[in-house]
Parts: structure tokens; sequence; C-alpha cells
């Protein structure tokens, strides 16, 4: 995984988020530190309760890829999160973030904006469908450091800071008010980002 050891780990229930995901393995038994020398089966009999979190030490290599503007990142959001990181320098520089989503033909999947207004707003708008930056309906993390992870799934988008949910949306006919999109949006968002 990249990191020179474990701090700690625990296994729980903890986050909202967790209700989304797939288990992916059950009955881990390692016979060492390594990975190598686990074993594991792919299906399961277990609830979210067991899930294992790390703690991990000595990042070996950077775990976060620095991307440049109008950059594109290859994933399938459809079954899994885009995650990156702000920090408070970020915010209240009046910065955005733009997220183009596309489907496996590259045919544009809708986009998604986070808009830092200033050090105590930040906004979104769901492109190709609302007229207007809208504040997320919960309070975002105070932390000077943001993690996000931002998914796609049908017309619904849900994004994550630092693990507690701050907005599930679908595109829809009440939610697309921008009048330039309004015979589009359904085509934009109805196609899958993969």
């Amino acid at each position: 995984m990249g990191y020179s050891g474990q701090i700690s780990w625990t296994s729980t229930d903890k986050w909202k988020m967790q209700d989304d995901r797939t288990i992916a393995m059950d009955d881990v038994f390692c016979n060492s530190g390594e990975w190598s020398s686990c074993s594991y089966s792919w299906s399961h009999n277990c609830n979210h309760s067991k899930d294992v979190f790390l703690q991990c030490q000595g990042i070996e290599h950077d775990p976060w890829n620095p991307v440049i503007r109008e950059r594109f990142l290859d994933a399938n959001l459809e079954t899994s999160y885009l995650h990156m990181t702000t920090s408070i320098s970020f915010v209240g520089n009046r910065q955005n973030i733009k997220i183009w989503f596309y489907d496996t033909d590259l045919y544009q999947a809708g986009s998604f904006y986070i808009w830092f207004a200033s050090t105590y707003s930040v906004k979104y708008l769901l492109g190709e469908c609302m007229r207007y930056y809208t504040s997320f309906p919960v309070s975002l993390p105070a932390d000077q450091q943001r993690t996000w992870m931002i998914s796609k799934r049908g017309k619904t988008i849900k994004v994550y800071c630092n693990g507690k949910m701050v907005l599930e949306v679908a595109a829809s006919s009440e939610i697309c008010d921008n009048p330039e999109y309004s015979t589009t949006w359904a085509t934009y968002y109805g196609r899958e980002a993969n």
C-alpha cells in the first residue's frame, strides 16, 4: 500500500458512506505484516460493522497525484469515488474546482463545480443543469484540510467532505433550472460516468 507500517486499526461502522460501498472481502488472515502473506474470501457473510480502518505511518510514496488544469482522469465514478484534497489556502481565494463527467464514448455525462467564494462560503453547481451556485445543504467540516469524495451514479451526485456526506442531489426538472439546458440536461445526466 506504500506505507512503512501501521499505527493503529479499528473495526466499526463509522461513516454513513460505508452503506454505499460493497463489502469486498471477508475472512482475512495474514501470516505476517505483508499483504502477500494474506488469504481472504471474495464472498462475505458480514455487515459494515466489521469494516476495517487502518492508520498508516511512513508514506513511502505520495498517495496524492497533483492534477494539472484540464487533466483527463480515467475513473469509473459509477462504482468508485473521485478523491481530492483542498487546504485552507485554497479556500477563500474565490477558486473553483470543475469536474466534467464523460461516458465510455467520451460524451459528456454532466459536470459538478465547487466554488470557494470565501472562507465561510462554499457553494456547488451541477453544470448543464443549474443556473446559479447553491450553498451546500449542511455545514462543511471546519478543518484546515478537506478531503472530498465525489461520485456520480445515474443522475445522482454524492459528495463527502472529511467522511461526512454533505450533498446528495439528483439532476431533475426541479433542480435543473438553467433555461439554456432545459431540453438537454436529461441527456447529459442520463449517461453513465465511466
